[in-house]
């Protein structure tokens, strides 16, 4: 299983991670897609995008350049999978 996180992990880890940002003031986020582990937001990182603009201006489907990022980071991940999947 994968998932696509709104953070350049290991940092902010767990629930809100662009609130988190936001309040910390951080100048760059990213997004982190990675294959799930046991612990919160751990595992293998596949790609990690990021980004170094107003945080604010790239929270997730507020910006079209950000939900098109989003949509190339689904293309890799299906791509990796696949992969993975032939190699069983």
């Amino acid at each position: 299983t994968f998932n696509l996180h709104a953070s350049l992990l290991p940092q902010y880890r767990g629930a809100a991670p662009i609130n988190h940002a936001i309040i910390n003031g951080e100048k760059e986020t990213g997004l982190t897609t990675f294959l799930l582990d046991k612990e919160i937001d751990t595992g293998e990182i596949i790609k990690q995008e990021n980004y170094v603009e107003r945080i604010i201006d790239r929270i997730p489907y507020s910006n079209p350049d950000t939900v098109k990022k989003m949509a190339q980071l689904k293309q890799i991940v299906l791509a990796y999978m696949e992969e993975q999947l032939s190699r069983e």
